[in-house]
């Protein structure tokens, strides 16, 4: 899966982001996995919702250029394979992800 593979058009403009999350990683780091699909790496603790608000911390404001509101936690609350839906258009989305995988 690439990129613009993990990534579906949603309503209003959006996207959704399909992704795999590993939480508790010694440094927060976005890449592509060994199959092509998109992986964050983050330092925060699968514990009481920790991972999920960082992951929307992290695509949001460091990786998107979005406030916090800009993305949202879909599905896999409790899984480490994740929907997020984001406020951007699937090839401005695509392009920005590219930008912070480099």
């Amino acid at each position: 899966m690439s990129v613009l593979e993990a990534i579906s058009p949603a309503a209003s403009g959006c996207s959704r982001l399909r992704l795999r999350v590993q939480p508790g990683a010694r440094r927060a780091a976005v890449e592509l996995d060994e199959q092509g699909g998109l992986k964050i790496r983050l330092q925060a603790p699968a514990v009481e919702g920790a991972a999920n608000r960082a992951l929307v911390e992290t695509l949001a404001k460091t990786l998107l250029g979005l406030p916090r509101s800009g993305v949202r936690l879909i599905s896999g609350e409790k899984s480490r394979d994740k929907v997020v839906e984001v406020d951007l258009p699937p090839e401005e989305l695509d392009r920005r992800l590219r930008a912070a995988i480099g």
